[in-house]
């Protein structure tokens, strides 16, 4: 038997699991992620060699480890990572350095999108993911879709709202991340409550919040949450056309609210004009949360070893 270690790098904490060739989760726990590039490829040697010597294994019986970027990467090179010290580095070479197995890297939320197809039989995904900011992966016929230069699937900044031109960080106006993350929802209700001033949510009120008071029926909120599926609904148009992907699957922080969320993006998405046939588009909520990215990356290994 061979094992597979999935690894999955955020900006608060950097995940870990222990899979068996068949992909079942046999261990997983999380550590603080470091702020130096030194100290994180040190977490990274020690707590895969923790991991090994809990399960009473050695590196000899790892096919491999797989790590998610949150960041472009292209074949195992992380392109930039804006929020951790890791941009122009090959994660590959680094830590084979290290560990006597291979190991291969690719964008966190591709992964993720991998690990949720693990438990769905799909071969053509697109995912959003609606947290902080909106990203995004893509994958057609299993395989994930980096682009040239890695930057495929960054969804969050399609051109998309032409009504409220708010800056994105990215130095675009309008981008579907300025209206559509959870920072977006609390931008359009700041736009939206000079219209209900007697309204209890106020401009510091969080997507949260605010979500729980629309499916509590409040006016100003239920008006947000409207016009928030729309402009998701009209990103998964824009996509639809050019890949025509099996399901777009939603996930994120945001997503955390759940059927009410998928109904109104779903409600939205079928009210838009265009073709018949793109109107039957699946679109489903993630189900691994928190764990689809150890997932992925233990998938992307088993792919790139057992193929």
């Amino acid at each position: 038997m061979k094992y597979i270690i999935g690894i999955d790098i955020g900006g608060t904490t950097i995940k870990f699991g222990l899979f068996d060739e068949s992909l079942e989760l046999i261990d997983k726990f999380a550590k603080d992620t470091p702020n130096n590039r030194d100290e994180i490829f040190r977490v990274i040697e020690e707590e895969v060699h923790k991991i090994i010597s809990d399960n009473d294994l050695s590196i000899t019986d790892v096919m491999g480890i797989g790590v998610g970027i949150p960041g472009p990467v292209k074949d195992n090179f992380i392109i930039k990572c804006p929020n951790l010290d890791l941009s122009q580095v090959s994660m590959k070479d680094e830590l084979e350095k290290r560990f006597a197995c291979s190991v291969f890297a690719a964008n966190d939320a591709s992964l993720a999108l991998l690990g949720e197809l693990t438990k769905m039989e799909y071969e053509n995904a697109v995912m959003l993911t609606l947290g902080t900011g909106v990203g995004g992966a893509v994958i057609i016929n299993g395989d994930i879709i980096e682009g040239s230069l890695g930057f495929a699937g960054e969804i969050g900044h399609l051109q998309i709202d032409h009504k409220y031109n708010l800056k994105c960080g990215c130095g675009q106006i309008g981008c579907l991340e300025t209206v559509a993350s959870a920072t977006g929802i609390v931008n359009l209700l700041k736009e939206h409550k000079v219209d209900y001033p007697h309204s209890k949510l106020t401009s510091i009120s969080t997507s949260y919040e605010i979500m729980n008071a629309a499916m509590s029926g409040e006016k100003l909120a239920k008006v947000v949450v409207d016009e928030y599926s729309k402009y998701i609904a009209r990103a998964i148009r824009e996509i639809a056309v050019v890949v025509n992907p099996d399901v777009f699957l939603i996930g994120g922080g945001v997503s955390n609210a759940g059927s009410y969320l998928l109904k109104h993006i779903q409600e939205a998405y079928r009210k838009l004009p265009g073709f018949n046939e793109l109107k039957e588009a699946k679109i489903r909520l993630a189900e691994l949360r928190n764990d689809a990215g150890i997932y992925g990356a233990a998938m992307f290994v088993k792919k790139r070893t057992m193929s």
